[in-house]
């Protein structure tokens, strides 16, 4: 019995394996919009290039790398639409807008729990004026 129990979690641990990491859903990259408009307009400028960083004396090779990095992001960014289908296009993944909203209605009761506190101390100072 315990040959077979192996061999199911053997099955499942190949079915995960063959799948790989296309089992989970796919997440997109997000860039703030103003990133990407200043990238834009520095994409124009002559020294804003692989070529100028790469004439620097001190630090050439890590602006070299982080130029390339930069420019991949951009690309992956303004690609990815084109591969990932219509339902998954969320970024924001639903247990965080779920906790979002349980975050906002526990703050909306302390509010209401501390108004009507006030209220009720207001009522008490009231009744105690003669």
């Amino acid at each position: 019995m315990k040959f077979l129990n192996r061999s199911k979690k053997l099955l499942r641990r190949l079915r995960c394996a063959a799948m790989g990491p296309a089992s989970k859903r796919p997440r997109r990259l997000f860039l703030p919009k103003e990133s990407i408009k200043l990238y834009l307009v520095y994409e124009k400028d002559p020294d804003f290039s692989l070529e100028s960083f790469s004439s620097l004396k001190k630090g050439s090779k890590a602006a070299c790398q982080l130029f390339k990095w930069v420019q991949y992001m951009v690309s992956v960014y303004q690609t990815q639409d084109e591969f990932i289908d219509g339902n998954e296009r969320n970024c924001i993944p639903t247990w965080f807008i779920r906790l979002c909203n349980a975050h906002r209605n526990h703050r909306h009761a302390l509010i209401q729990i501390y108004t009507m506190s006030r209220c009720l101390c207001f009522i008490k100072s009231a009744k105690q004026i003669p």
